[in-house]
């Protein structure tokens, strides 16, 4: 029974050598966890100058002499499989399925795949499903005091499917900053 669980978590990914405090219950030390980062957050946010405004700096003596990036452009089969193919075999406790498993199936998913990756651009939508992450708690260093919550940070694991959107925007921005980068004066 036990390599049954061993090789299911190997198949799905998961990590089992996951340093964590000690704790009694699993669901209040996900709490804890829960309300420690997000006071880091709001510590943080706390940070800014509240004299500086946005607006300010977004209206800079600085003018643009290219096309306007309104849209992206869709992507196709060729694209998503490239990237599907060179993507790390990490997979999220959200995803369908395994990463590696993806890969071996990927001409039967890959015109569905990229139909959910144009109607996200042509859209300029994340798909709700897209925006929720799997957070694991990750001790900062080796031998720093696992009961301490400060020495741990937060690791976001996005379902696959929504990595293949990030990229497919950055390569899209990527292109465009490229094109028009002698176009600011």
């Amino acid at each position: 029974m036990k390599q049954l669980f061993q090789l299911t978590r190997h198949i799905m990914g998961e990590n089992s050598s996951l340093t964590l405090p000690d704790h009694t219950s699993a669901e209040n030390l996900a709490n804890q966890f829960n309300e420690f980062f997000i006071d880091k957050v709001a510590s943080i946010h706390q940070q800014f100058d509240k004299n500086v405004r946005w607006t300010d700096i977004m209206e800079a003596d600085v003018t643009f002499n290219g096309e306007c990036l309104s849209q992206f452009e869709p992507t196709n089969e060729t694209e998503i499989r490239e990237l599907i193919l060179r993507a790390p075999n990490k997979s999220c406790s959200m995803d369908p399925l395994p990463t590696w498993i993806l890969k071996r199936c990927v001409d039967v998913l890959l015109p569905i795949i990229t139909a959910i990756v144009n109607k996200s651009l042509a859209e300029s939508l994340v798909p709700p499903p897209f925006k929720h992450s799997s957070v694991t708690p990750l001790l900062k260093k080796t031998g720093l005091d696992k009961n301490s919550l400060k020495n741990y940070r937060p690791v976001s694991q996005l379902p696959f499917v929504s990595k293949l959107v990030e990229r497919v925007v950055a390569n899209r921005l990527s292109h465009h900053l490229s094109v028009y980068s002698k176009c600011f004066a």
